[in-house]
């Protein structure tokens, strides 16, 4: 389970490193209202896909 935790944590990361760096290529500056609102986004997403696998995995035993 935890190796499943690192990996949702390296993808958010990934997002959030991804994001910055688009958004410094292309306006020459951190649009923080987008990293907050990506970042917002991503956690909620992390959290649902954890809930999700724990339900699965309550269901199977």
């Amino acid at each position: 389970m935890l190796n499943i935790i690192k990996s949702y944590v390296y993808l958010f990361l990934g997002v959030i490193a991804g994001i910055m760096l688009v958004s410094v290529l292309r306006n020459g500056e951190i649009n923080w209202g987008l990293i907050g609102a990506i970042t917002a986004l991503s956690v909620l997403g992390f959290f649902a896909v954890l809930f999700i696998r724990k339900g699965i995995e309550g269901k199977k035993s």
